[in-house]
């Protein structure tokens, strides 16, 4: 975070004719159809370099980890995307700029991406403060390209129509409306404090000897979730906004007006060109069949969904693994090499050590089972499916490193303890699960 102090005080390096970012970069995207889009959730732009490198994250970790089995999450609001309702979605925490996943604080913002790894949208999570399984959950909308006007903004108050914007560099974009309330509870501040905050305004760099500048408190803690600049808010002595500035390295700029100039709405075309899977049938489980596992209930639709995932996926090692088999044989290996080599680095469903089940890292929605994420404690369920793709059993295991495992098998509601019921094993595993 910068000190609004230093740089203020340091004046002498800032442009006495601040650039104006006029540019009309055309902010891209993940592809989605045929163009690639940027997507404006709340005041903030996620660019496409920094949405792919989260998905990238987000499908190595689904593939690849049970580690991180907090997330990628079952998305349960599949409907706000009736488009991929022959998909299975799950989210996936995304920052501004090129900030990470690290597991801790997440933030509000999702990719929603399919089990086949293609980009579904963002949408904002806002959690019920008064209940832990419900939430609200808004989509944010694409933007193809938003257009900046060139010069320091001349009135604030006034709003042409809604596509309007504030836009300071390429990571904020605010509504007029946003920035007025927002100056309107600074001043109020203003006045309650008697050490304000409030700087005078540097006049080489605003023309003026009576304006007053400070940071928009608002912002600041954005920070952490990947925000690479300060806001500034300029105002005379009546407390009126006159200027918005912006941070970029050691320089201040001035914000400028900007317009969405072609805004993009979810519609069914999206999912024209994406690729054809054959019809599932949930029919292995009744709607009243449920498991229990470490004191928590697993629901039917959950299990169902994921295992339609683990199906799926499971269709993509096995043809993996053919290949590897001709290509052994090409070279001469022998079989004990080929069995060596085959499924250490294939992504999961992983095979067993028993040899006749698979597991598939079974994922749970965001926040509704509380603990699982935890460090202390931490529980792995896993979707355990046959070579016919029939469901085993659902397994957890509470070992975290990445070492032969055994699985303990959950017993459903719906069946009877004089079954068979065995543990299963998975080998020590080879893959680096996130950031290649």
């Amino acid at each position: 975070m910068l000190n609004p102090s230093a740089l203020l005080s340091t004046s002498i390096a800032l442009l006495i004719h601040t650039s104006v970012l006029a540019s009309t970069t055309g902010l891209q995207t993940s592809n989605i159809g045929a163009e690639e889009y940027d997507f404006n959730c709340q005041n903030f732009i996620f660019l496409a370099k920094d949405v792919k490198l989260n998905l990238k994250d987000a499908c190595t970790a689904l593939k690849y980890s049970p580690e991180f089995n907090t997330f990628p999450a079952y998305f349960k609001e599949s409907y706000l995307f009736p488009a991929y309702s022959d998909r299975v979605l799950f989210s996936w925490p995304v920052y501004l700029g090129t900030k990470r996943f690290r597991p801790g604080s997440t933030g509000n913002y999702r990719i929603v991406f399919t089990h086949f790894c293609e980009l579904v949208g963002l949408v904002i999570v806002k959690p019920n403060k008064l209940t832990t399984d419900k939430r609200t959950v808004s989509l944010c909308p694409r933007v193809s390209k938003v257009a900046s006007l060139p010069g320091p903004i001349s009135n604030f108050y006034e709003t042409k129509d809604e596509l309007d914007r504030i836009r300071c560099g390429d990571q904020v974009m605010f509504t007029r409306e946003f920035i007025i309330e927002a100056t309107y509870r600074a001043c109020r501040r203003r006045v309650a404090l008697s050490k304000s905050r409030w700087k005078p305004a540097p006049k080489r760099l605003l023309n003026s000897d009576h304006l007053w500048i400070s940071p928009l408190y608002v912002m600041s803690k954005i920070h952490t979730k990947g925000l690479r600049s300060d806001i500034f808010i300029v105002v005379d002595n009546g407390c009126k906004l006159q200027g918005l500035l912006y941070s970029k390295g050691v320089n201040l700029h001035h914000c400028t007006e900007a317009k969405i100039t072609k805004p993009y709405q979810y519609g069914p075309d999206d999912h024209l060109e994406h690729q054809e899977i054959d019809d599932y049938e949930g029919r292995l489980l009744k709607k009243s069949d449920t498991f229990g596992c470490c004191n928590i209930l697993l629901d039917n639709e959950m299990i169902t969904k994921n295992l339609k995932a683990a199906n799926d996926n499971f269709g993509v090692n096995s043809i993996e693994i053919k290949k590897r088999k001709k290509d052994g044989a090409n070279e001469n290996k022998t079989k004990d090499d080929e069995e060596d080599e085959v499924g250490y680095d294939l992504q999961y469903p992983q095979h067993t050590l028993e040899g006749d089940i698979w597991l598939w890292p079974l994922r749970l929605p965001e926040s509704s089972i509380l603990g699982v994420g935890k460090r202390k404690n931490q529980v792995y369920f896993m979707l355990g499916l046959n070579s016919s793709n029939k469901l085993t059993g659902v397994y957890y295991s509470h070992a975290r490193f990445n070492r032969k495992r055994k699985f303990r098998r959950c017993l459903g509601r719906h069946e009877t303890k004089s079954g068979s019921h065995r543990d299963v094993t998975l080998g020590p595993y080879r893959y680096n699960p996130i950031g290649g």
